[in-house]
């Protein structure tokens, strides 16, 4: 069973922007910030913007797994065979 996340994600009206302002503190500031002229489209934009960066960050754990794995798996013994 996947396990559940609980996100906190804000939308406020900017009278400024004259628009709904969408941000994910977990994400901010360096991404999850949208706006959008109705409620509804403002979290529609923000979820799937969150839903991309949890995706981005599932990814590179893969990745960074799969490296380690690379690296574990190789024989120093041959390294060094291969130096001399």
């Amino acid at each position: 069973m996947r396990e559940s996340k609980k996100i906190t994600m804000w939308i406020e009206w900017s009278d400024e922007d004259a628009a709904f302002i969408g941000y994910c503190p977990l994400f901010f500031p360096y991404g999850a910030v949208c706006h959008a002229h109705t409620e509804a489209k403002a979290v529609a934009k923000l979820a799937a913007i969150v839903r991309d960066e949890l995706g981005e960050q599932s990814r590179q754990r893969i990745r960074r797994a799969g490296n380690r794995g690379q690296q574990s798996s190789r024989n120093p013994t041959s390294d060094r065979q291969a130096d001399a």
